[in-house]
């Protein structure tokens, strides 16, 4: 019998130290296969974004290929958007993202005004489509589930100034019709703590 007891409170023992263990790997293999997705998420989104301005760089100067280079452009947003919501991306990556759509898609105000029309008229990026094709522009971009969405805000100043402090607090306001409440305070807390120094 002391044998056998002996050898259960040895196995019992090995098991108390093993299992611990063994979560402790599994928690730390779970969070390096997120930071695995999010590089493999960004990797992705960015070489879609080259290959757009390739194409765009090689372009004529024509309304067709403009049209088809502005649709896989929101076709790519509309994409990070969906990153963005679902967590795929670094917080930070995530928000600088969001800053630099501002620049170059739709947004309406709850009034139904675009406001962001100056940075999109402004947008070098999109001499060839606005306002040259702002009405099918516009309207292609309504078609882009995420961006139907997402890219409304309740604010009533219209147009969107391209000052950095209103660029940031409308990335905030569309971070938190996606439901990504906590990132928009951590966010602010990080932007007061940088402007304190």
């Amino acid at each position: 019998m002391p044998v056998e007891t002996t050898l259960l409170q040895r196995i019992a023992l090995i098991a108390e130290i093993v299992i611990p263990i063994t979560i402790i790997c599994a928690i730390v293999g779970l969070y390096y296969n997120k930071k695995q997705i999010q590089f493999n998420t960004m990797s992705k989104c960015v070489d879609a974004y080259r290959k757009i301005v390739r194409r765009q760089q090689r372009r004529k100067c024509r309304k067709k290929q403009s049209m088809i280079n502005a649709l896989d452009h929101l076709g790519l947003v509309n994409e990070e958007l969906f990153y963005i919501q679902e967590k795929y991306l670094p917080n930070d990556a995530a928000f600088r993202w969001l800053k630099n759509i501002i620049y170059f898609v739709p947004i309406y105000s709850t009034y139904g005004e675009l406001a962001n029309k100056l940075l999109l008229k402004n947008a070098v990026e999109l001499k060839d489509i606005y306002p040259k094709h702002k009405k099918e522009y516009l309207a292609s971009a309504s078609k882009f589930s995420y961006i139907k969405t997402y890219l409304n805000i309740r604010k009533s100043e219209s147009p969107i100034s391209g000052r950095q402090k209103d660029i940031e607090n409308v990335a905030f306001e569309i971070l938190e019709n996606m439901g990504r409440k906590r990132l928009v305070r951590t966010l602010k807390l990080k932007r007061a703590l940088r402007h304190r120094r």
